[in-house]
Parts: C-alpha cells; structure tokens; sequence
C-alpha cells in the first residue's frame, strides 16, 4: 500500500490513515488485508519529515496485525529541526491467515510537528 498524502502525527500512537492499494493488494479500512494464508515478510519504505524549525522531534512507527498484536516498532530517531529523514522498519517471515489486517500505528513526542511524508509504501512480501 502506498501513503496518500502526507500525514501529521500525533503525541499518542495513532494508525495512519489515507492509503491506496498497489497492485495485487487489498486494503481493508487503513491495513493490508491478507487473502491468501501464507508466510510473508514486511517491507517499509517511510520518509518522515520535521516541520518545525526550531526543535529536533521525535517519532515512532510500529506495524501491527489485527490492531492488537505489534510486529515491528522502529527506532524513535531525533530528526533534526526542518530536516526529512527515511525511517526503516521491517518484518522478518511470519506466518498470517485470511482476514489479518496490517496496519502502521505512529507516535511523536509533540502532536504535528513530525508528518509521514505521501509516497510511503508499506508492502507484504510472500516468503517461497
């Protein structure tokens, strides 16, 4: 799934909204809806971006499935004042089933000065 629009994040974790299906993928509200049962790995990549010039923020992102299990959460990097930085996260082979929904969550220590930036993509990778 790829990030439609840039999104401001706020001081309490928060699934991020405003995503569109790339091809072969099906989305279910603002997550990965798996189809087809199977071992898959996780692959980001996720740009975040400091709005604020004066001050360094702080953000973290985590994937979680079903809303209620975390699989991956990132670093909390320090981004620098007015700076855009990529931010890596991934997820080793796991096993899903029909109807698991992945969704990425992210959290700031300062609500809106950090944003996920449009063009992210989130994708579910099948492990042969």
């Amino acid at each position: 799934m790829a990030k439609n629009g840039n999104y401001a994040i706020q001081s309490t974790y928060a699934v991020v909204p405003s995503w569109t299906a790339e091809s072969g993928t099906t989305l279910s509200g603002n997550g990965i809806l798996v189809t087809t049962a199977g071992n898959y790995t996780i692959a980001t990549a996720l740009t975040v971006t400091n709005g604020n010039t004066f001050s360094a923020r702080q953000v973290t992102l985590r994937l979680q499935v079903n809303t209620s299990t975390t699989l991956a959460t990132g670093s909390t990097p320090s981004v620098a004042a007015s700076a855009t930085q990529a931010y890596p996260l991934s997820v080793a082979s796991r096993a899903y089933s029909v109807g698991d929904i992945v969704t990425l969550e992210a959290d700031s220590n300062v609500n809106n000065d950090i944003s996920l930036v449009s063009g992210g993509t989130v994708r579910l990778v099948p492990v042969t």
